[in-house]
C-alpha cells in the first residue's frame, strides 16, 4: 500500500523508470531483495520509486484493457 500512495507522487519520466529497469533486476539479484522507498541511499530509493512507477503503470494498462 506504502508503494501504491507513494507511486502516485514519484516524478519520472517513461524514459527514465526503463532505463533503471536493468539496475533495478541487478540490485535485486546482487542485494537478494527489490530496492527500498525507506532506504538511506538515494540511488536505491531511486531505483525503488522506478520500480513503484512501473508497476502503477502495468496496474493502469491492465485496468484499461479489463474495461476496453
Amino acid at each position: 500500500i506504502h508503494g501504491a500512495i507513494t507511486s502516485k507522487r514519484i516524478q519520472m519520466s517513461e524514459e527514465e523508470a526503463t532505463v533503471l529497469y536493468p539496475r533495478i533486476k541487478e540490485f535485486k539479484q546482487t542485494h537478494g531483495r527489490e530496492p527500498s522507498l525507506v532506504a538511506q541511499h538515494p540511488m536505491e530509493r531511486r531505483l525503488a520509486e522506478a520500480l513503484e512507477w512501473l508497476r502503477n503503470k502495468k496496474r493502469e494498462r491492465l485496468r484499461a484493457q479489463q474495461s476496453a
